[in-house]
């Protein structure tokens, strides 16, 4: 497991901090060292940690600093994999600095507080929309984690019961784990099978659920590396892949052009277990995160309805303004 909270306790006690309490390395822990998983989650997460941290202290100033370095680190650090983490970070820090440090903490205290009212109807909207679809779906194979996903498979059970629900563990983060547990809790059997038994378990009446670190304008998401092979095998099979996922994970600057791949990243916790010599040479790098492109995806659920992936360009667009604007004006400028 990464230890990238390290950095930021280093970095509040360079700062001149007292180090982070055991309440904010466990939130930290949760965000960006992979102790939860799902980019939603991670926003929720973050908005405890900002909390807890404004709360923490009793002089506003102090207070407000340990808040706006720990916003600095998530949106660097878990940011840079997931665009939809800098984004609500971003929104929730606009222009604060403005502000006297206790009108600060008050702001940000209130736009936390709207962000997570409308993200539960957005959620519901979503879900309902993702229901009605997948009806006819006898088995539902969600593929790595996504809270998102995790809700649609649990209302999916809930509105008609009597489904197969199969759960390809995804070796890269352990995400068909926590897709277990999750349903688990809410009464729901589940078959869990290996991620390389993918061709064996796309029968008639399945459909293929994804959640998304992002979306790009183009209808393409990110997911887990094994995502985009499954899409494939799926569309050979005639089994349908759906996307469910907000639309505020729609990268913006996927309007001015194609975005450098995902990170790589190492997976040393493979060798964790092996009878290597000293002298070994082992390389563990490797992508955690993959692009399916839209001609692989047969929808994607959103608050916004079902939309084909070819449609994500518009709606993102009028969802989004002269944000998504100026991205593709830039790659216009740049092209001419």
């Amino acid at each position: 497991m990464p230890d990238h909270r390290l950095i930021y306790a280093k970095e509040i006690v360079d700062a001149g901090l007292s180090a982070p309490d055991d309440m904010t390395m466990a939130l930290l822990e949760k965000i960006v060292d992979e102790g939860v998983l799902g980019a939603s989650n991670h926003i929720r997460l973050t908005h405890d940690l900002l909390m807890h941290l404004m709360a923490a202290a009793d002089d506003p100033g102090v207070a407000w600093l340990r808040t706006e370095m720990a916003a600095s680190f998530v949106a660097r650090v878990r940011g840079a994999q997931a665009p939809v983490v800098n984004t609500a970070i971003r929104a929730l820090m606009l222009d604060l600095d403005r502000l006297k440090p206790a009108e600060r903490l008050a702001t940000l205290k209130k736009r936390i507080d709207d962000w997570q009212a409308t993200a539960i109807e957005r959620r519901k909207r979503l879900v309902d929309h993702a229901v009605t679809v997948l009806r006819p779906a006898r088995r539902l194979i969600p593929f790595d984690y996504s809270s998102t996903v995790a809700n649609i498979v649990i209302a999916a059970w809930s509105d008609t019961g009597n489904r197969e629900i199969i759960v390809p563990e995804s070796r890269a983060v352990a995400g068909g784990l926590r897709y277990v547990e999750a349903f688990a809790k809410a009464g729901i059997p589940v078959h869990m099978v290996l991620d390389a038994a993918f061709e064996q378990i796309l029968e008639p009446d399945s459909a293929v659920l994804f959640g998304a670190e992002s979306l790009r304008a183009d209808g393409s998401l990110t997911n887990t590396v094994g995502s985009r092979p499954l899409a494939r095998l799926a569309q050979w099979a005639g089994v349908p892949v759906y996307g469910g996922t907000d639309l505020s994970k729609l990268d913006l600057r996927s309007y001015a052009g194609p975005i450098d791949p995902p990170p790589i990243r190492q997976f040393d916790m493979l060798l964790a277990d092996a009878d290597l010599p000293s002298t070994a040479e082992v390389r563990t790098d490797g992508p955690e995160l993959e692009v399916v492109p839209p001609d692989l995806i047969t929808a994607l659920f959103t608050e916004h309805g079902t939309i084909p992936p070819a449609d994500l360009w518009d709606l993102g667009r009028r969802e989004f303004g002269d944000s998504a604007t100026i991205h593709q004006d830039k790659a216009g400028d740049q092209r001419a």
